[in-house]
This record gives structure tokens, sequence and C-alpha cells, in this order.
């Protein structure tokens, strides 16, 4: 993808971010929280409700309001019969206690307290027993009471309406499921009823008999919407999940730019290398024509002019014919080392192979040649054939006019990342020194030759000359794998 797209897709993602972003505020109604939970046994405890979080507490008349709380009773007052007790969340205002919810003195059951009704069932005044799902009958009551451990969550809605008693309605156990409203509340578990429900503050409180309450999951919202579960993708872990997914996009499309980038920079290095090994290699063939077919060529002209002027122009002919052989030679060569065909090591081997039987024939030398016993896989690069070629050419050469061998040891060894190549005579050797390139003798400067055209490639050349023990010289190149 191009630097454009790859900022088009970051824009995107960031946009998907500030999406879920967006999503979160599914609860942004809620007022105010308590995660904690609170153990109440004859005590009364004020909640730090900051006045800040509730919209104009001096003009309520205007609102309304959704208030939640989670109870598990801590003792079952219904069949243990340890005595008449009060309980729940009460509205407080100027020391006054208002509308209590949870369990009225009198009521033995889940209720409200200092209602300005009183319920049918209910003998003291301000008690109002809260319908349910799960009711349990009792003379002319129908409620269910407070049991052991057995958890209930409560939601009140307070409509304030100015100069009268409130609107109340509540609901036992509701469904607070992603999704559900008010208008989902079952009749039976909806109980309403008129109270003084305005406040300064909030309380949990817990007097009389048995072992109190357990209250938690406190909350106050603007909406029943609000107090519900989140959709699954909004809740905290997996908005965290998608935060997270989403940055790894990001990271992982940054640094598969980062790395496409190194890559192509490492192709335009690849191809400005080959462009220049082109180069070089034309420039190579334009030197080795210049120098073996141009000087051969003016050697030519310049016999047959010797030749039509002599009265015995034999001679100067079969020198013609001479040169004429050695250029055809020349240029079969420049053509072998430019030939895509010829890149294989097994090519190789056979045309450098070639050569030395006939070199060697001719200088009369007897000699041995091992091939690799592999399958000769592989190729070598036009630049690596052509000067290994040049230096084994260039030690057969000085075998012939320096060693005064008469037997030479030619073995090619393959590995799938090199072709090795020695050369041994039988010869005078030479000395040390001389291995060493440490002579001005013109006739060692072909050591030197091998060794710059062997290292040019990424090869290198090994030479062991001894005195009267012979010479031996290792030639060793990069082989490419045909995968490659």
């Amino acid at each position: 993808m191009r630097a454009s797209n790859f900022h088009l897709w970051i824009q995107f993602l960031i946009g998907c971010l500030l999406g879920i972003a967006g999503a979160a505020p599914l609860q942004a109604g809620i007022l105010w929280s308590d995660g904690d939970w609170h153990l109440l046994c004859n005590t009364n405890q004020v909640l730090p409700i900051p006045v800040s979080a509730l919209p104009g507490l001096g003009d309520l008349s205007k609102s309304t309001l959704f208030f939640r709380f989670t109870i598990v009773p801590l003792s079952d007052f219904f069949t243990e019969q340890t005595g008449n007790y009060e309980a729940g969340l009460i509205f407080s205002d100027k020391g006054n206690l208002h509308l209590g919810i949870g369990n009225a003195w009198n009521a033995w059951g889940y209720s409200a307290f200092h209602a300005s009704e009183t319920g049918f069932g209910n003998a003291d005044k301000g008690e109002f027993d809260l319908n349910s799902e799960l009711p349990e009958v009792t003379k002319l009551s129908v409620f269910e009471p407070p049991r052991f451990g057995v958890q209930r969550t409560i939601v009140i809605r307070v409509q304030f309406i100015p100069g009268e008693n409130d609107r109340i309605t509540v609901w036992m156990e509701p469904n607070l499921s992603a999704g559900s409203d008010e208008l989902r509340m079952t009749q039976i578990q909806t109980t309403t009823f008129r109270a003084d429900a305005s406040f300064d503050q909030i309380l949990l409180s817990h007097r009389g008999g048995g072992n109190g309450w357990r209250i938690g999951n406190l909350a106050i919202a603007t909406q029943f919407e609000d107090l519900t579960d989140a959709y699954l993708w909004q809740k905290t872990w997996f908005i965290s999940l998608e935060v997270a997914v989403v940055s790894a996009l990001i990271g992982g499309l940054g640094w598969f730019n980062v790395r496409r980038r190194r890559l192509l920079l490492q192709q335009n290095h690849d191809a400005l290398l080959e462009q220049n090994a082109l180069e070089a290699e034309r420039k190579r063939i334009a030197r080795d024509l210049h120098d073996d077919l141009g000087s051969t060529l003016s050697e030519i002209s310049l016999l047959c002019s010797i030749a039509q002027s002599s009265k015995n122009p034999s001679m100067e002919l079969g020198k013609i014919e001479s040169r004429a052989l050695r250029s055809v030679e020349a240029l079969e060569e420049i053509v072998w080392s430019i030939d895509p065909k010829a890149d294989s090591v097994h090519n190789f081997v056979e045309h450098t192979s070639q050569f030395a039987e006939e070199f060697l024939q001719s200088a009369r030398i007897r000699f041995d040649l091992i091939k690799p016993s592999m399958v000769m896989a592989g190729t070598l690069k036009g630049g690596v054939r052509h000067n290994l070629y040049l230096a084994f050419k260039e030690s057969l050469n000085n075998v012939h006019k320096h060693a005064q061998a008469d037997q030479v040891h030619i073995r090619f060894d393959l590995t799938p990342e090199h072709l090795s190549l020695h050369v041994s005579d039988n010869g005078q050797g030479n000395c040390p020194s001389l291995v060493n390139d440490d002579t001005s003798d013109s006739r060692f400067h072909g050591l030197s030759n091998m060794r710059s055209r062997l290292e040019s490639v990424g090869g290198f050349v090994c030479i062991d000359s001894q005195p009267n023990r012979g010479t031996t010289i290792c030639f060793q190149v990069p082989v490419h794998s045909n995968s490659n």
C-alpha cells in the first residue's frame, strides 16, 4: 500500500478508537456510585454523596432520580423470630427522616416506611409492603420477607413534585440486563405510592433485632437504563480489548510500513548494486574485447601487411592463423562469460575441465581431475565464474611456465554454499615469502592477481608452496542455490 493509504488506515483506526470511546458512556447518567459493601447492625451510616454529583439539590422538585441498592440479610426474621427491626435506605433532610425503603418495623417483609400512604395489608401508618414476584402469603398481606443470605436488588424511582408528596415507584429484583427498561418490568414486582423523598443526605440504617444487613451496589442515576448492565461491547474489559486490538493493528501497520520501507530501500539498493554490476560487466567485456581481440586483430593486420611485401609469406601466414585461432578462443570465452546458461555449477565445472585437459595435454603435463561427487546444483554469478575461471587459468599458466612440474592434480569440491577448486603440482615450489607476495619478481604478480580477483567476488585464495615440494592453490567462491 502507498504511504497515503497507510495514513488513511491510521486515521480510520483512530476513528475506531474514538468510536469505541464514544460508545462507552452508556452509563454516563450515573451521578454517583459505591461498589463497596456496608455492614449495618443497629447503626446509621451517612453515604458520602457529594453535593456536586446531584442536579440541584436545592431544587429537586424539577428532577427525577433513580436509586439502586442490593441487600443481603444476615438473619431470617420470619422464621427465627428475632424481634422487630427496621433497615434499609433512608432519605433525610435537615436531620428529619423521610422515606425509607427496606424493611419497616412491623411489616415483616420488604417494605417502605415513613411513606405518606399505608399499604393495604400494613397495620402501622406509613408502612407499605413492596410487591414481589416471590411473595409469601400471611393473613391479609402478600409480601416477601427477608431471608438469611438471599440477595435482593431494589430500584427506586423518585419523581419530585413541587408542593406535594413525591411519586415513588419501587421495583423488587428488577431485570437489569443490558437493554432493559422500565416498560419491561412486571406489575407484580412494581409498587407505587406517595412519600416525601426530599433529602440533603442519604442514610443506610439498621435498628432492632437480628444480625443486621449488608448493603452494597449503590448507585444514583437520571435514567433507569443507566442502572442496567452494559452491553458486552461496552464493558470496560471489552473496550480495553478493543483498544488493545486496534492499537496492535496500528502498531502492526506501522511495523509493516517500516518493514516495507526497508524492503523498498533494500530492493533499490540491490537494484543499484545489480545495475553497477551490470555496468562493471559491460566495462569488463569492452576491456576484454579491446585487450584480447583488439590487440590481436591489430597484430593480424600488421602481419598481413608484412606478408604482402614478403617474398616468402608462409611464416607470416602461419602467425596470422595462430593469432586468428587465439582470437576465436578469446571471443568464445567472452561469449561464455556472459551466457546465462553458463551460470550453473555443472556448466562451469565442465567448461573448466575441458580447458584444463586441452591446456595440460598441449603442455605435455600429466594430470588427473576429480569432479564433485554430489549433484552439481546451484549457480555462480557471472562475475564469480569469470574471475574464478581467469584465476584458474593463471594457476595453470604458472605451473607451465614456472613450476617445472610434470604432473598436476585438480579437484573440485562442492557444498550447498561454496565451490572449491584445488590445483596441486609436483614442481619446484617457491620460497614462502613469495606466497605472501613479498617480491618484486614479475613471475609472481599472478599470485596477487588471483587474490584480487577472488576477493572482489566474495571468495578467497589459499596458497601452500614449499621449495622442492610443489605448490597447492585452493580457490573458494560462494554458490547460490536455485531457490534464491
